[in-house]
């Protein structure tokens, strides 16, 4: 083998060497985004049961609306009117 050929052998090695290493660190990032998502996920399913307070509010508030929607906001802004804001 002539000093060409082994030169270009080695360089095609450290090509591989260079990929194959990258998605080891690829494999590693991967490992530990899907460790931080069990985390959270974990965490947030041992979320506190829900009161009645809050059990009655989601029945009766979706009926109510409680927003404004941005047309409407515009269209008031641009006839003068003051934007409503609804207190309980």
């Amino acid at each position: 083998m002539n000093l060409r050929a082994f030169m270009s052998l080695q360089a095609a090695l450290l090509r591989a060497h260079i990929k194959i290493l990258s998605y080891l660190m690829y494999l590693r990032h991967l490992h530990l985004i899907e460790e931080t998502s069990f985390r959270i996920s974990k965490i947030t399913s041992k979320a506190a049961p829900k009161t009645l307070q809050w059990k009655l509010r989601a029945k009766v508030e979706p009926a109510k609306k409680w927003y404004n929607l941005v047309e409407e906001a515009q269209s008031n802004a641009t006839n003068g009117n003051k934007l409503e804001i609804d207190s309980k």
